[in-house]
């Protein structure tokens, strides 16, 4: 049997319930429709070098996004491995970010991106933890760009920072 109020304080509490409900939906619809209707979802190829604490590594690691074309919130999935030079270990990294894109001009951006990760070495041990980054974004059309990464990656006893460049298409 479902938790209903008393018929006393489901009237007196009606009005003003209706009220926020209104109030709650149109701040919503103002926030949320408008960045919307300008975002988009896209993805890139990124290549860079990561430095685990103990080799230096190829990354390699595909990102899907969903943001606004210049400025605005965004949300992204990266997933992809990092090849260590020295060890040949191959680490598999993923990321979860939410982050904001601020723009500098009218094709440049600044991206700034928190989010969780997984680490994964050699397909065996694996670890979660939490990132945090700033990207540097340059439109060279109205669907391509380049973009340049910094993200520290924080796990349980080290980090593993890294630095990408990316292509990305929308």
């Amino acid at each position: 049997m479902p938790f209903r109020l008393p018929a006393k304080w489901s009237r007196r509490y009606a009005l003003p319930r209706l009220k926020l409900s209104l109030l709650l939906v149109t701040a919503q619809a103002v926030v949320v429709l408008p960045a919307r209707a300008q975002s988009h979802w896209g993805g890139g190829l990124n290549a860079g070098l990561a430095f685990p604490t103990d080799t230096l590594s190829l990354e390699t690691t595909l990102r899907i996004f969903y943001r606004p074309h210049v400025n605005g919130v965004f949300v992204e999935f990266v997933g992809g491995a990092d090849w260590g030079l020295q060890h040949r270990v191959v680490y598999d990294l993923y990321d979860i970010n939410v982050g904001y894109a601020a723009p500098l001009g009218a094709k440049t951006s600044v991206l700034f991106q928190v989010g969780g990760s997984i680490w994964v070495r050699n397909d065996a041990t694996g670890r979660s933890g939490n990132n945090a980054g700033v990207s540097l974004r340059y439109l060279t059309s109205a669907t391509r760009g380049w973009r340049v990464d910094f993200t520290w990656h924080r796990f349980p006893g080290f980090a593993v920072p890294s630095i990408c460049a990316s292509f990305e298409a929308y």
